[in-house]
Order: structure tokens, then sequence, then C-alpha cells
């Protein structure tokens, strides 16, 4: 199983831009805010979206809850993706994620930043191959 992440702060449209790098490279798995989802349907889990507070939404995109991470563990499980795509704000946020559902490092890292020009609202992507992780 090979695992992407796309990295940005919040607001940078990294949901938005997630379908298209899961189109680019063939992805049709995307972990994003305690979700799991198969192109268009989620297939378990639940939203921090949802959530009342921060803190708790922080939480729930992280499966800090044993039991909404078990749900969407067990439908990786089943459903044995060939490509995850993961969504986080920081690689901290990444490798608590992917250690959570016990996934294999990332393949491929993409970052998302935005910045203001004139009216519009650009998004940019980076891509960085391969991060080197020590054998475990």
């Amino acid at each position: 199983m090979e695992i992407f992440a796309l990295i940005g702060e919040s607001g940078t449209g990294k949901s938005h831009k997630a379908l298209l790098i899961a189109h680019k490279y063939n992805i049709n798995y995307i972990v994003d805010d305690g979700l799991l989802i198969r192109k268009d349907k989620i297939l378990a889990g639940h939203s921090a979206k949802k959530d009342k507070n921060r803190i708790q939404a922080i939480r729930t995109a992280i499966f800090e809850e044993s039991s909404h991470a078990h749900e969407v563990i067990d439908v990786i499980k089943k459903a044995k993706p060939t490509k995850i795509l993961v969504i986080g704000t920081s690689v901290r946020m990444i490798d608590k994620i992917i250690k959570t559902l016990e996934l294999p490092p990332p393949y491929q890292n993409c970052y998302i930043c935005a910045q203001l020009k004139g009216q519009v609202l650009q998004s940019y992507l980076y891509l960085k191959e391969k991060r080197s992780f020590p054998e475990q």
C-alpha cells in the first residue's frame, strides 16, 4: 500500500486539491478530517467539521478516539486499497494519523500553500518525493 500525504494550513484548499492529486496519481481512497472516503462516498468515520470546538475537531481529525480509529482501520483492512491520500495541516499531524490507522510511511508528500495575489487566493502545490524513514 502506498500512502500519499497532502499537507497545508487551514484554508489553503487541501480538500479541493485532493481530488486533483487523487486523479493524477490514481488514488481512490482519501483520509480527510476524520473520514475515509472512496471517490465521492464516505466509507467510515465521522467529520471533524461537525465538532463543536476546534480542540474536539483536531481530536477527531487525528482519530484520537479508539472506536473511531478502529472503524476506519477495519474498512481499510477489508478494502485493501493500493493507494491512500492522507490530508493534514502538518507533517506531525500526518504522522499521527498514519500511526493511529496503522498505515505505512508516506511514499510522497505534497505541500500546499496559498497566497493572495490581488484579490485572488491562489494555491500552490509542492511535491516532495519519498520521505526516508528508518526501518521499523
